[in-house]
């Protein structure tokens, strides 16, 4: 008997072959889009305080110890609410999640312009680090459900770039705005812009099966290629013994470790 495939059954294959390319549309791609940006903002805010910190010592009268707390104090509640972030993430996905979460990070951002001395600065830089803890476990998550796994390790390390971009970017404009006005309006430009591209993201962002510009052949596509497409629509019980079992893992103890020694540096330059 023959082993030629017969015509219907070879256009089949063709079609599940098909290159991501040739799919009738690429939301995927669109959506990662939007996570770029979020990302970028999201860096943004972390670091324009370093932009305003010599102008803002110098009006609010702040030694050097107050400006070491007001630094650190962003990490503190950053590293403490990283977990339950992670938690929401999977409970209400990344749509609602990362849009609160980038909105409230945003409006914190704008009443940082309004502070009056370090205990109201402390107190913010607390609470953007609580409000921001959830934007990279709803990045992972959108990834996650958006791209097959043979495309997640480029989607990752293009939204990650978000972290440098802002950086590079719009540190010479945050620079202007404080020398040409004052420290006061880093925050407001910044947080202002947050908020704005907050409701953007609600507007625009949906998970695959929620979202109606995406084409069949394309949720087959990621789907097929080990995109999580289902589980945007599923609700997993949450247990603190999984948190536990992670440790078990000598590589979870090394991207630990990598990732405590690449972070000191990084923020302490």
């Amino acid at each position: 008997m023959s082993s030629t495939p017969t015509p219907r059954a070879a256009s089949s294959y063709a079609l599940d072959a098909a290159p991501a390319q040739r799919l009738p549309t690429r939301r995927r791609w669109f959506m990662l889009s939007l996570l770029l940006v979020a990302t970028i903002i999201n860096y943004v805010d972390r670091v324009n305080i370093s932009i305003a910190a010599p102008f803002m010592a110098k009006d609010l009268g702040l030694d050097k110890v107050e400006m070491g707390l007001i630094f650190s104090a962003f990490a503190w509640t950053y590293a403490l609410a990283l977990v339950p972030a992670g938690f929401i993430a999977d409970r209400f996905g990344s749509r609602l999640t990362y849009g609160v979460s980038l909105i409230s990070w945003s409006a914190v951002t704008v009443a940082q312009g309004l502070a009056s001395g370090f205990a109201s600065l402390f107190g913010l830089r607390l609470a953007v680090g609580a409000m921001e803890a959830p934007a990279f476990p709803a990045n992972s998550r959108a990834v996650t459900v958006w791209f097959p796994a043979r495309e997640r390790g480029m989607a990752s390390s293009i939204y990650v770039c978000g972290q440098y971009l802002g950086t590079a970017l719009f540190t010479g404009a945050l620079l202007w705005l404080a020398t040409t006005y004052d420290w006061r309006h880093v925050f407001y430009s910044t947080g202002i812009v947050g908020i704005v591209f907050g409701v953007v993201w609600l507007f625009l962002y949906r998970d695959p099966l929620n979202c109606k510009k995406v084409s069949k052949e394309e949720l087959a596509y990621i789907e097929n290629g080990g995109g999580l497409v289902k589980s945007s629509q599923e609700r997993t019980r949450f247990d603190w013994r999984q948190v536990a079992e992670l440790f078990r893992y000598r590589q979870v103890w090394a991207i630990c470790l990598g990732k405590f020694a690449s972070t000191s540096a990084l923020y302490f330059f």
